[in-house]
């Protein structure tokens, strides 16, 4: 097989191995595990790979053999943008949402991608297969290894294919950083310890893809209704994409939650906030359900267990996960994992105050008190008492 290697290839061959490779593995865990999440990155991956492969394999040499290699890169179906933008959207829901299928009513999402893809095929086959190789026709362009049919598809419905995929993508993109949004008011409403789930590697990878997706299409968009660009200019979107491809696998498999706290995860992005909610439905008499919760949470000290949800709050009340989330942001004004962690809070007050630190450091007190990790127990300390632990010791002391 021949490829030259230099420093233009060797870039992009890092980010095609890496994405060939974490999408094998990622395949072999949905297997195991069963994780639709992991399928949806493994094709997001492979589908990304195959968009970098196209300038790595033609600076390494395909374009010049002149044979059946050449003929690959005319008729492969390189570019995927219209595959690999919903796969971003469906990989996040997949991820937050154990729960998630993907069903009849999701597959137009891959309408446009399917129908690209299928256009490929139907040249590759009917020109290239059954005319060349089987009829022995001919191909007329770039040294008889490229046919009229794709000259066409590479030409002007290429551009049609461009400009779609552009939109295509900023739509899935931004959706998928509105759904994140949402995703940070469902922790904050269901969960009391939301570290583990909060998945900020996610949105700082969605805002470098976004950045690196703008990026090519900006180049490509130049290339295509302003000037014509060199194929070393061309290179620059290419690198910034295989870059994108190596983060995405690295931060992609190593990070991820354990499966039983990914089991609790029953995210929709579709449904109505509590805040909306709020304001759609009248104002009722909440003071006896306050009282009952108060009253089962301040009794058995529900908040010292670090892993309570809202699910399970509810389980105990016996009442929906739904009206109690509704209760807690009217009632208390407050979301679940801020209702907890300031009972919490106040728990660690009441023991500095009995002098407790004495014995105990502050971090044990926390754990103690139901906290997981010290991040979110100074994070929720400062939130309700107003000041760090430390402060509040110091404050008391004198």
């Amino acid at each position: 097989m021949p490829f030259d290697y230099g420093a233009l290839t060797v870039w992009l061959l890092v980010g095609f191995l890496q994405g060939m490779t974490v999408a094998v593995l990622l395949f072999r865990r949905y297997y195991l595990e069963e994780r639709l999440s992991d399928l949806f990155l493994a094709l997001l991956l492979l589908f990304s790979a195959f968009h970098i492969a196209h300038y790595m394999l033609a600076y390494g040499g395909w374009y010049d053999t002149h044979d059946a290699y050449s003929s690959f890169m005319f008729y492969f179906p390189f570019h995927n943008f219209l595959i690999i933008a919903p796969l971003i959207y469906f990989y996040f829901r997949s991820l937050t949402n154990f729960e998630f299928k993907f069903e009849r009513k999701h597959f137009p999402h891959f309408i446009l991608g399917g129908i690209n893809l299928l256009l490929y095929l139907v040249i590759y086959f009917g020109e290239y297969v059954i005319g060349h190789m089987i009829m022995d026709q001919e191909l007329p362009l770039h040294y008889h290894t490229k046919g009229i049919w794709a000259d066409i598809n590479q030409g002007p419905i290429q551009t049609v294919v461009s400009v779609l995929a552009f939109l295509v993508s900023v739509y899935y993109l931004s959706q998928t950083l509105k759904a994140y949004s949402a995703y940070r008011k469902y922790i904050k409403n269901n969960f009391s310890d939301i570290d583990p789930i909060r998945f900020r590697w996610v949105r700082n990878l969605l805002y470098f893809v976004f950045i690196g997706m703008i990026f090519y299409w900006i180049i490509d968009l130049v290339d295509t209704f302003i000037v014509s660009l060199t194929y070393r200019q061309y290179w620059f979107s290419y690198l910034g994409f295989s870059i994108m491809i190596y983060f995405l696998g690295i931060f992609g498999y190593a990070n991820r939650t354990s499966l039983p706290i990914q089991r609790k995860l029953q995210f929709e992005p579709e449904k109505k906030t509590v805040e909306e909610e709020k304001e759609e439905e009248e104002q009722i008499d909440l003071n006896p359900q306050k009282t009952n919760i108060k009253n089962l949470v301040e009794g058995e000290e529900l908040y010292l267990n670090p892993d309570i949800t809202l699910v399970e709050l509810a389980e105990r009340l016996k009442m929906g996960s739904h009206e109690l989330s509704k209760i807690l942001n009217v009632g208390f004004e407050k979301n679940f994992n801020d209702f907890i962690n300031s009972y919490r809070v106040m728990a660690v007050q009441e023991k500095i105050k009995n002098k407790e630190t004495e014995q105990f450091t502050m971090l044990s007190l926390a754990m103690d008190a139901g906290f997981n990790s010290k991040a979110t127990f100074n994070r929720a300390f400062k939130k309700f008492a107003g000041m760090s632990p430390t402060e509040y010791q110091r404050k008391l002391a004198s």
